[in-house]
């Protein structure tokens, strides 16, 4: 694996995934990890540690209530 430091803790390999100080992760397929713990991938879904949900369909989940639209 080559990998290529570009200062301030930015990793970039030859996937492009990208790891900084606060642990964000950018790969291919669009996905971000960060410390809040959101999610976003190319189906357009977001999970946060609240636990919410949200995808293209426009549904929402979260601990407290469930909804769909």
């Amino acid at each position: 694996m080559i990998c290529k430091y570009m200062g301030s803790g930015i990793i970039m390999d030859e996937t492009g995934m990208i790891i900084r100080k606060f642990g964000m992760i950018i790969a291919e397929s669009g996905m971000i990890i960060s410390q809040s713990g959101i999610i976003i991938a190319d189906s357009g879904m977001i999970i946060s540690k609240s636990g919410m949900i949200m995808s293209e369909t426009g549904m929402i989940s979260s601990k407290y209530q469930k909804t769909a639209s």
